[in-house]
């Protein structure tokens, strides 16, 4: 029965000793060779010949024996990264664990375009990405996305017959939005459009849509839009016609 796999660090330490061992032979041989006849030079030659070929031979067989069966790449603090246009192919995960309270993987851009982290599956019916927040003491966001330009923090493009962005609760205990927007400009929290169909489609047990009630007892004195709806203080619903023009409802 075979022992377990011997480690890089193990590895390391056996090619070392073959080395020293290989140094000392030549060194020993080579003493041999200077005092002998010049009839055995061509002996000891030889002799040192096939001692680094069996050095190095058994080298090669220690590495191939952990190389062959290796389960992940190991790598410590200031190891190299090595950077290329080859494609890096293996059928192994490799994993990455830091403890530090920083960022445990960074990547940065300094190119005038291109994507920064490009992830791509063409074979494969798994999830692309995955993202979990398994704290749950943790009220940090577990996806974050900021944009300092007009394009979309985040942004999700179907181009089969699946949703382009879905928002999920699983526990039935909660009360928490599904999908949540806000703002603090003059922009509207959620927008939706449909080019040949609905802006927007609600369906819901107690009711498709709610309109928190505002804090004024009648419709806004300004502002207001065509297509506008409101519910003021006393509950009463008002429409608005166009130019702060509003009719109440109910």
């Amino acid at each position: 029965m075979r022992g377990p796999r011997p480690t890089y660090e193990e590895l390391e330490q056996r090619v070392a000793a073959l080395s020293e061992r290989l140094d000392g032979l030549e060194r020993q041989s080579g003493s041999t060779a200077e005092s002998a006849a010049p009839q055995q030079e061509r002996g000891a030659v030889s002799r040192r010949g096939m001692l680094r070929t069996a050095a190095a031979t058994g080298v090669g067989a220690v590495a191939g024996v952990v190389l062959a069966g290796a389960p992940a790449a190991h790598a410590a603090a200031g190891d190299n990264m090595i950077l290329g246009p080859n494609n890096n192919a293996g059928n192994a995960s490799t994993a990455l664990q830091s403890a530090a309270s920083t960022d445990a993987f960074a990547v940065s851009q300094t190119g005038a375009q291109g994507v920064v982290v490009h992830a791509t599956t063409s074979t494969s019916s798994g999830t692309v990405i995955m993202a979990e927040g398994l704290n749950a003491a943790s009220a940090a966001p577990v996806v974050w996305g900021t944009s300092a330009g007009s394009g979309f923090a985040i942004y999700g493009m179907a181009n089969g017959t699946g949703r382009a962005v879905a928002g999920f609760v699983a526990p039935t205990s909660s009360a928490a939005s599904a999908v949540y927007g806000a703002t603090l400009g003059t922009g509207a929290g959620i927008e939706g459009k449909a080019l040949n169909g609905r802006g927007a489609k609600f369906t819901g047990r107690f009711a498709q849509v709610n309109l928190v009630p505002g804090t004024s007892t009648t419709h806004p004195s300004h502002g207001g839009v065509a297509g506008d709806l409101y519910v003021d203080l006393n509950s009463r619903l008002w429409f608005c016609r166009g130019a702060n023009a509003w009719v109440q409802v109910v």
